[in-house]
């Protein structure tokens, strides 16, 4: 991958700030000095993605690659990120991390920092039949979907499968070729993308790399339940059953969880009304919450005002909650955490009414 290829050529093919910059010319050099060729013919056909550890830790490794199969891709090669580093991450997004980049990151990178040090993350590589260049990177991320699920729609992968806000959002894939080998380079050094190049395009069998993820999954603990309704519900039920509380409904409010909806907007919908059922709950019971102890049915109580609450607001209370031994993962924290942050900060409110539901999704 050289000069020669030309360096404005690609500049009118992919509209990304790494390469309208003009810093890719600089990776090419460095490339050329380190004696690494790449085949650019060959990255031009596939896409380096990376399924986020919100998405491992879900257990949906499997789907999310199902789902791409089911849209006519196929998984080339995988690369486990066992231990993330979080300065690894920070190399992978620094060119959103400054204002002339339009889509920077500047005010939500301190979640996508901390969500992408939580756990595993998982490299792929994916090609379609037919596809190559900008057709195909415009067409991994039109399906990919929006950053934020609550304006995604159906056929889109964070929406489809139920990515509860746009710092968890599930999955993440390279702007174009020079990108794909910028961030392959960043996770498996310049050894390693030395001997993927050696072996792109060669035949590979499609339920190899499945295979591989299947192990993967089987290889990882538990599997954390993200549905931001399911979370709430959790915490407060644990915090209830701490103070002896029996909520009547508690019933019902599980029937109602036991249904998967598949859009961000109609969970929020139902976290809304499992809320407002909990919140009266609470208040019937506010004698026996405070008996707890200092401060306990404050903190409840401002974690089901969320997610009208601002981020660090929800993060106090779930910490005070958590020290008098309500069950809650990490997971279940900067869920909430990061969905108030969104929530607090967008001037599109999420919906509050079952007719404001249609507007969220458009």
């Amino acid at each position: 991958m050289g000069r020669e290829t030309g360096s404005d050529q690609v500049r009118s093919r992919f509209p990304g700030y790494f390469v309208q910059s003009g810093h890719h010319v600089k990776l090419i050099d460095d490339l050329r000095r380190l004696r690494c060729p790449v085949n650019q013919e060959e990255f031009e056909r596939t896409v380096f993605c990376i399924v986020k550890p919100d998405g491992v830790a879900s257990g949906l490794l499997l789907d999310i690659s199902d789902w791409w199969s089911g849209k006519g891709f196929q998984i080339d090669h995988v690369l486990p990120i066992w231990r993330p580093q979080e300065r690894n991450f920070e190399e992978l997004y620094k060119f959103n991390l400054t204002l002339r980049n339009s889509q920077n990151q500047l005010g939500s990178w301190w979640m996508n920092r901390k969500v992408y040090t939580m756990g595993p993350s998982i490299g792929l590589l994916l090609s379609r039949e037919g596809q190559a260049g900008a057709e195909l990177y415009e067409a991994v991320a039109e399906l990919k979907g929006a950053s934020d699920p609550f304006v995604g729609r159906p056929g889109e992968l964070r929406f489809d499968l139920g990515a509860p806000n746009a710092t968890m959002n599930l999955f993440h894939c390279a702007d174009d070729p020079i990108s794909s080998v910028r961030e392959y380079l960043i996770f498996a050094g310049v050894s390693g993308l030395r001997n993927l190049s050696m072996t792109l395009g060669k035949h590979r069998d499609s339920n190899e790399s499945r295979n591989k993820l299947s192990a993967i999954q089987g290889a990882l603990p538990r599997v954390h339940d993200l549905d931001t309704s399911h979370v709430l519900t959790r915490i407060v039920l644990n915090a209830f059953l701490i103070a002896g509380v029996e909520a009547e409904a508690a019933g019902t409010m599980r029937a109602l969880l036991a249904e998967r909806l598949p859009d961000a907007a109609s969970r929020m919908q139902r976290l809304l009304g499992l809320r407002s059922e909990l919140a009266r709950t609470a208040d019937a019971n506010h004698a026996r919450l405070e008996s707890v102890g200092s401060g306990f049915y404050e903190a409840l109580k401002t974690t089901l005002l969320f997610p009208n609450v601002k981020d660090d607001e929800v993060d106090k209370a779930l910490e005070t909650l958590a020290g008098y031994g309500v069950v809650m993962s990490e997971w279940d924290r900067m869920n909430l955490v990061s969905t108030a942050h969104y929530h607090w900060h967008s001037s599109a409110q999420l919906p509050t009414a079952a007719s404001d539901q249609v507007a969220a999704q458009e």
